[in-house]
């Protein structure tokens, strides 16, 4: 986390020290020389303690407005407290040591090892002649015209800051991996041996088609330990690409996943969704959501969340930058429903708990009896025939067992028919919810979910009880933002007092 930042912050105050020490050395150059021994090096030694003296306040105030500047992200809560905070609190404990040290070893150190010298051209670089030369000629000018700088700086800042308002945001920046995660969202209730069917067809295309893709491993459905629970149709396609210089059908990741994304299309009613492995799992761990935004939407019944969500993913389409744009799958798994009717298992002396055994023996099996061999114990489990059971009239056709010893039709006692029902029930904070997943691309977080709230404002009505939720990534820049619009000025408010400390001056400050 540190190596973006200037190691230069972290010693600026033992360097004022030393320069200013150096400099008086520097000064005294022919007074030290006229000494000898030990007269000498207590000359030396005061020269050191004076120059010290003399910068210590300017440095351990410059360290203590360093150290300020970190509070904002030091008083950051959440997930991007976890992530920033150790950066802000190392470099903090850096300098405060840099200070301390700067304090206490360095004037020592400048006194043991720092000589007094003649000063001249030699003493001064050839780099630093230049700038001198090019430097003071400008400070002269701007001396001379001062109205003019003022004037032309005010601009400038106010130039800044409408352009600041017109700039956009990102939690973290997006980096590129190398590699590729495509997320194939198949029809809800796909069977395993089709899912495999089809990613096996997905992989041979993009191998065949692509001298980009170098290896693709896929993943269906989720382990014997479920630490990542997906359904059976739900894939994860890991692809390791070759090196940039021997691509040949795009220039560009976000290029190249169009390309995949069109080679896929043969494949009807699919939808894909393009992310890397690490930023998916990045997403999923800090957000709940593998995606840049999720766009939640929260109520009660899901048929009418489910069509909503259809209408804010269809808005979210036309936004610009706004990609792989898919709606969570709550609906659309086949069930068999049975509706008992309760008038004739009374009059029949029928308990719907014996039915529900008989529908439980003809799909799951009952133990009947046990089997032995030797040593060894086997269950006699009966159950309908795999071909028998997946037709539905042969479980109409079931008889069941009456009081009386007569039999009679399961058809007569019950309705049973296939149905669509919930894939699965999300919740957030014990609220049903569906999610409306999106991705960006070239263009920045903030904007993005802008756009999309104003579209959705304007173009979806959502009934009493029912309202929009926009997560992701962008919940943790809308949560840091709103707690640095608070600390950056009390932060700024601080700088300034110990400014007005420092020079005793208001004007100066």
């Amino acid at each position: 986390s540190l190596g973006a930042l200037d190691f230069g912050i972290i010693i600026d105050g033992g360097v004022i020290i030393a320069e200013f020490i150096a400099l008086s050395l520097n000064n005294h150059y022919d007074d030290a020389n006229r000494l000898h021994g030990q007269e000498r090096k207590d000359y030396i030694d005061e020269i050191t303690i004076n120059g010290a003296s003399k910068m210590m306040n300017s440095a351990i105030f410059g360290q203590i407005i360093i150290l300020i500047v970190f509070v904002p992200i030091i008083s950051l809560t959440g997930v991007e407290g976890k992530m920033f905070r150790p950066m802000a609190l190392t470099f903090c404990f850096a300098v405060i040591g840099a200070s301390l040290l700067g304090m206490t070893w360095l004037p020592v150190a400048s006194a043991l090892f720092m000589k007094p010298g003649k000063n001249g051209e030699k003493n001064v670089s050839r780099v630093m002649r230049l700038a001198y030369k090019t430097y003071r000629p400008s400070i002269e000018w701007a001396c001379g015209h001062k109205r003019m700088i003022v004037i032309g700086a005010l601009v400038m800042l106010t130039v800044a800051l409408l352009l600041f308002g017109k700039l956009g945001a990102e939690f973290t920046p997006t980096l590129d991996e190398g590699d590729f995660v495509i997320q194939p969202v198949l029809k809800t209730g796909t069977s395993l041996r089709k899912t495999i069917e089809m990613t096996t067809q997905m992989e041979a295309i993009l191998k065949k088609d692509f001298v980009e893709v170098d290896q693709v491993v896929s993943r269906i459905g989720a382990a014997e330990v479920p630490t990542d629970p997906m359904s059976m149709e739900e894939i994860d396609m890991i692809i390791k690409l070759r090196p940039k210089k021997e691509w040949k059908n795009a220039g560009s990741k976000e290029e190249l996943a169009d390309k995949f994304k069109e080679a896929l299309s043969v494949f009807p009613g699919i939808e894909y969704e393009f992310t890397q492995p690490i930023e998916m799992r990045f997403n999923e761990l800090v957000t709940g959501v593998r995606s840049d935004i999720a766009v939640k939407i929260f109520g009660e019944d899901l048929d009418y969340l489910a069509e909503k969500a259809v209408e804010i993913a269809a808005q979210a389409r036309m936004v610009e930058g706004a990609a792989d744009v898919i709606v969570e799958k709550t609906v659309g798994l086949p069930q068999m429903r049975v509706t008992y009717n309760r008038e004739k298992l009374a009059y029949y002396g029928v308990s719907i708990e014996s039915l529900n055994q008989y529908l439980s023996m003809a799909f799951g099996g009952q133990i009947s009896g046990t089997v032995f061999e030797r040593e060894r114990r086997f269950d006699l489990v009966v159950r309908f025939l795999e071909d028998f059971r997946q037709d539905i009239d042969n479980i109409r056709q079931m008889y069941v067992n009456l009081p009386d010893g007569n039999q009679i039709r399961l058809s007569e006692l019950a309705q049973i028919e296939y149905s669509s029902g919930p894939a699965k029930i999300s919740r957030d904070n014990t609220r049903r919810r569906v999610v409306v997943s999106v991705n960006v691309r070239n263009r920045d977080l903030q904007s993005v979910v802008q756009d999309i709230q104003q579209k959705v404002q304007e173009n979806v009505d959502l009934q009493s009880g029912y309202y929009v939720v926009y997560g992701g990534q962008y919940q943790n820049l809308k949560n840091a933002s709103t707690r640095l619009m608070i600390i950056v000025p009390i932060a700024l408010a601080l700088i300034f007092l110990l400014l007005n400390f420092a020079f005793n001056s208001l004007k100066e400050t």
